[in-house]
């Protein structure tokens, strides 16, 4: 994993975030290396946020500035083409907005072999760094799109806060669907072995959790999300009480008859007390971060895994039951190999 995080390449020069930018715009984008003529990509509202200070800036710093306002802008092919016709006579770009502006920013001067950075107005999504654009197409249909990820992006915190609240509350939807998007660029990895990689993905828990813990919670990772709470208590403790008022199970004293099955590190406590517990594959996802690890480790991931897992159950019960040997009762082939090794 070591290996594969040294190789990723940054692609945008520089990143600012700052409670205000005020004053730092002209050093900021000529930081990243903007040529000629600038032109400044906005509409209406993002103008009267920021873009018009950002213009007077680049001005005050003797840059020639082109004002390229876009009333009611799509992200559409047409609507880059359009602006890529706007931008054919001058030099780099700066684009002053969110989600719409960025990605027609971003497509039409990759297209146009220019570079560009953009200043945000919203913290109403997440691709602000991305290499991609999300167009819509004719069909309505909305698809990314290759393009270039910017040089600079700079995020001032009090005009991202002054956005209108509906675009905060796109954005934490946007976060929301992080979790479904990390299987849509896992299931083409499976079915047509094109790239994946977790680093992205483990950095961002890594800082969830660390945040968590400075706030004095206790927090967990799982194989989809971040636990956080407060209190003494964790999945076995919980486990212990439903046991006991549920079933009528004591499972310290029948630890050894409970097979637990899990994926994550949030599932550690469970995994250290149960003698058999097993994992699905992807626990190996989080080797070297598992407090505790199973004891048997299926060949598959997710659902399958547990499947793979009962079958084994079932499998040995049935030949306990006509006096035969289990199957697996030496090396449990079917349940692969242990983590330990």
């Amino acid at each position: 994993m070591a290996g594969r995080a040294a190789a990723a390449v940054v692609l945008v020069d520089s990143i600012a975030i700052a409670e205000s930018l005020e004053g730092a715009e002209a050093e900021m984008a000529g930081a990243c290396g903007l040529r000629g003529a600038l032109s400044v990509v906005a509409d209406p509202d993002t103008w009267d946020a920021m873009g018009a200070r950002i213009a007077a800036a680049l001005r005050r710093a003797g840059r020639r500035v082109r004002e390229v306002i876009l009333e009611r802008p799509h992200a559409t092919l047409a609507g880059a083409a359009a602006l890529a016709g706007r931008l054919s006579d001058a030099g780099d770009v700066v684009v002053v907005g969110s989600g719409t502006l960025n990605d027609l920013g971003k497509y039409a001067t990759a297209r146009e072999r220019r570079s560009c950075c953009v200043f945000g107005t919203a913290a109403s999504m997440d691709g602000y760094t991305s290499q991609t654009a999300s167009m819509r197409l004719e069909s309505g249909l909305k698809i990314s799109i290759p393009a270039h990820a910017p040089k600079g992006v700079f995020l001032d915190l009090g005009v991202l806060a002054a956005a209108p609240p509906h675009m905060a509350a796109a954005g934490f939807g946007d976060c929301l669907c992080s979790s479904v998007a990390r299987i849509d660029w896992w299931m083409p990895h499976r079915l047509l072995g094109t790239p994946y990689h977790e680093e992205p993905y483990l950095e961002a828990v890594d800082r969830i959790k660390a945040i968590f813990e400075e706030e004095g919670a206790t927090a967990k990772i799982s194989s989809i999300h971040v636990n956080g709470w407060f209190g003494d208590y964790d999945k076995l403790s919980m486990t212990r009480r439903l046991a006991a008022d549920r079933l009528g199970l004591d499972v310290d004293a029948e630890r050894a008859r409970v097979i637990f099955c899990g994926d994550s590190p949030n599932d550690a406590p469970m995994l250290a007390h149960f003698p058999n517990a097993c994992g699905v594959a992807n626990v190996r996802d989080f080797s070297g971060r598992l407090e505790a690890a199973p004891a048997w480790i299926a060949s598959a991931r997710g659902g399958e895994g547990f499947s793979e897992i009962a079958g084994a159950i079932l499998s040995a019960r049935a030949a306990a039951r006509r006096g035969e040997p289990s199957p697996n009762a030496n090396n449990s082939p079917s349940l692969g190999t242990t983590l330990h090794g």
